[in-house]
């Protein structure tokens, strides 16, 4: 009923190396009934489930393990039991670290951050012992990650050079961050150098010497020696790419093609699509093109569009752009058809296609024909020519004789699209021989007693041999026709000559021209005549004008006008003035009275201190000796003076008299007037 012992754990214990299968090794303890042993494993001190190892029933003190543990920290305690099924208590929890290998960066790299010149962050750049990297940076910050996940770190150092023997190695100051301990041991640390001096473009060694924890005694510590290299490359390529491609793709994911740029480091590049000339806004933005043509990755519409490309070297250092270069996408075909052409009766006749391209244009427009004698068995398409600019029309000649032709257009556009255009049918057939007829030119005015000619012309078609004969219809009473030569067989022209005596009537009227062939065939042309009548005689006459046809006059005053008399056509007879219409106390006079024209007189008027004041209607006479009358109207508007000024008081010895100079160049019948007031004014004064 007693427990076994506790058995005494003894290796492995405080640093395990380069074993990651440890034998566990343990002091046994005797029991009469005897004894097995119970083995726990674990990577934490409380043994928490699940466990790393778990072994119960063992018979020997000691056990190797079959599974490999990565390396950290682990622990491990051991149990008796005996056959009974008591058991001692748990063996003391022993600590041991297995560390497998030495210190090593994170993904063996060694990384740089490059700097803008105003010191904002550009790039980061990382490169394995394995790899030459470049960079386009002379003072990059060099850091990496140091791991030990066993014994941890113990000490570091970086080394550059520019040679791999190390022989002349610049000891890097170096900047480290903990990142993760575990009881004081460093396990991850992270370290940096910012260089303090710029390097001048060259290849470059960097060495990394690093040791762990595991002292002497346990065979350590582990040492770890990498190098890197890297190259400083501050220049950018020289050159730019040259296009050796078309301008319009008839795919909306073209591959375009360059020339290329050389680059001590190696050069990739970097291709910019836009809509805009100025690429402030891109549709397309690829960088990293191993080689000198790339396809686009995703598809652009139909449009216009702008592209560039420059080299990029290994470095990071971009080259010049290359020459900005607008190109198109045109995925659509151009429109074309043959237009119609019905029955043709005479060879050779236009054959003329419609086509179009809305974006890239046309290139070419080529015609073809086939040739059937019975519409139904054709021939092979045979080529007419192909065209590079409008108008797309070509004359065709008709090479098998009569029979049907049909015809058809291929247009290509500037991005290599085409489109066929359907059939389209023509039958040439002659018509049977025949005459026609054409008139020059197709009317006229004529006046009575004179004369005009016309050109009638007759044309033989298509082998016509009867002799034609011409004759008109539908001349008005008065009018004559006549031909010369009146008749022909072959192409004549005739001139004829149309009539029209004093007899006819004006007016228009409609002849028809008829050509009569010898076979019957009659054809008709129309000519249309305008009579008019004979010029007509002048008669001798004259004109009456006035200088001024209104004015205003106060009572009591007066003005003047002219009036002129115009001979026309020879009138050579005297022509005296008068006027009529004027009111009472107006007086018109002229001077002179009469004259033979043509002449000019003047015309006075008065207007008495009692004439009617309004609008008066004053007609001017002209007669002739021969009775010819002209009349012309004066308007003249009669107005009240202004009010005359009070009398003296009674004794008073002057006498106020109103002014007359604005009438002194009045009539007989003003100054009467004007006395007769100033007697009436001394009658009132001496009563």
């Amino acid at each position: 009923t007693l427990p076994p012992a506790v058995p005494v754990p003894l290796s492995p214990l405080l640093f395990l190396r380069d074993d990651n299968t440890p034998l566990f090794d343990w002091q046994g303890v005797a029991d009469p009934s005897g004894v097995t042993y119970w083995l726990q494993v674990d990577d934490e001190n409380s043994f928490s489930p699940p466990l790393l190892e778990n072994r119960r029933g063992l018979l020997p003190s000691q056990l190797e393990l079959s599974r490999e543990l990565p390396e950290g920290v682990y622990w491990w305690r051991v149990m008796a039991e005996d056959r009974g099924g008591n058991q001692s208590p748990w063996s003391e929890n022993l600590r041991f670290v297995l560390d497998t290998l030495p210190p090593t960066p994170e993904n063996l790299y060694l990384r740089f951050t490059l700097f803008e010149e105003n010191e904002n962050l550009r790039s980061e750049r990382w490169a394995s012992p394995s790899q030459v990297v470049y960079l386009n940076d002379n003072t990059p910050k060099i850091w990496l990650v140091l791991v030990d996940r066993g014994a941890g770190l113990l000490d570091y150092q970086l080394w550059l050079d520019n040679e791999n023997t190390f022989t002349g190695a610049l000891p890097l100051g170096i900047r480290s961050t903990t990142l993760e301990n575990r009881g004081g041991a460093i396990l991850r640390a992270r370290l940096e150098n910012l260089l303090p001096f710029q390097l001048p473009e060259n290849l470059y060694y960097l060495r990394l010497v690093a040791r762990d924890n595991i002292g002497e005694e346990a065979g350590g510590p582990h040492v770890q020696q990498l190098t890197w290299r890297f190259v400083v490359d501050v220049t950018p390529p020289e050159n730019a790419p040259r296009w050796v491609e078309a301008s319009w793709y008839a795919t909306r994911r073209p591959t375009f093609r360059w020339s290329g740029v050389e680059d001590p480091s190696g050069v990739t590049y970097q291709l910019q699509i836009s809509t805009r000339s100025d690429f402030s806004t891109l549709v397309y933005d690829k960088v990293g093109i191993a080689g000198t043509s790339h396809t686009l990755e995703n598809d652009l519409p139909d449009d216009v569009y702008y592209r560039r490309v420059r080299a990029v070297d290994n470095a990071g250092n971009p080259g010049p752009w290359s020459e900005s270069v607008q190109f198109g996408i045109d995925t659509t075909p151009p429109s074309c058809s043959v237009n119609p052409l019905g029955t043709q009766t005479s060879s050779p006749f236009n054959v003329t296609v419609t086509a179009s391209d809305a974006l890239s244009g046309l290139v070419s427009v080529e015609l073809f024909y086939s040739y059937s004698a019975d519409n139904a068995s054709w021939g092979e398409n045979r080529s007419l020519g192909a065209k590079s600019s409008p108008p797309w029309s070509w004359s065709f000649n008709t090479p098998e004789g009569e029979g049907y032709y049909r015809f058809q257009a291929v247009a290509r556009d500037n991005a290599g699209n085409q489109k066929t255009s359907p059939y389209t049918y023509a039958l040439y057939q002659l018509p049977p021989p025949d005459f026609s007829l054409s008139v020059s030119p197709s009317s006229a005015s004529v006046r009575q007693d004179n004369s005009t000619t016309i050109t009638l012309t007759v044309s033989f078609l298509h082998g016509y041999s009867q002799t034609v004969t011409l004759s008109a219809v539908g001349a008005p009473s008065g009018v004559t026709v006549s031909f010369s030569p009146g008749s022909g067989n072959s192409d004549f022209s005739s001139t004829v000559t149309v009539s029209v005596s004093s007899s006819a009537s004006p007016g228009t009227y409609s002849l028809t021209l008829r050509g009569t062939g010898a076979d019957g065939k009659t054809h008709t042309v129309t000519f249309t005549l305008t009579v008019t009548a004979a010029a007509p005689t002048t008669t001798p006459t004259f004109n009456l004008s006035l200088s001024l046809e209104r004015g205003s006059l106060q009572r009591g005053s007066s003005t003047s006008l002219t009036v002129t008399v115009t001979a026309l056509y020879g009138y050579n007879h005297r022509v005296s003035l008068s006027a009529a219409g004027q009111p009472s106390e107006v007086l018109v006079s002229f001077y002179p009275q009469s004259g033979l024209p043509s002449f000019s007189s003047t015309m006075s008027l008065t207007v008495g201190e009692n004439a009617p004041e309004g609008e008066h209607r004053i007609t001017v006479r002209a007669s002739g000796e021969d009775g010819t009358v002209k009349e012309a109207v004066y308007t003249l508007t009669v107005t009240s003076p202004p009010s005359p000024p009070a009398p003296p008081e009674e004794g008073g010895r002057g006498v106020s008299l109103p002014l007359i100079g604005a009438g002194a160049v009045g009539g007989l019948v003003a100054v009467f007037i004007l006395l007769k007031r100033l007697l009436l004014m001394r009658e009132e004064w001496t009563l």
